[in-house]
């Protein structure tokens, strides 16, 4: 995952690009670092797959340690699956 992270991180530092291709240049990109080339139908697979990848586990306590580190409080905390709309109110 560390790996992950920082080839996606880089990934973002150029021009806006819709997710899907960011994961697939993000799977290159682990290809040039780990020595192999995912072919077009791979990559297509891997960035189409991120709709089955498991969450990440909500840490409480990161809100906590985010208060501490950036002296702010958060007044509330909305959880994606609190939700029943992703569109702006």
């Amino acid at each position: 995952m560390t790996l992950y992270g920082e080839v996606e991180s880089a990934a973002e530092q150029g021009p806006y690009v819709p997710y899907r291709q960011l994961v697939m240049a993000v799977l290159r990109g682990l290809g040039e670092r780990l020595g192999f080339s995912p072919s077009e139908a791979e990559q297509s697979r891997f960035a189409h797959a991120v709709g089955d990848w498991p969450p990440f586990a909500i840490d409480d306590d990161l809100f906590a340690r985010t208060n501490q580190k950036l002296d702010v409080m958060f007044d509330w905390i909305e959880r994606a699956t609190t939700r029943t709309t992703t569109k702006a109110e």
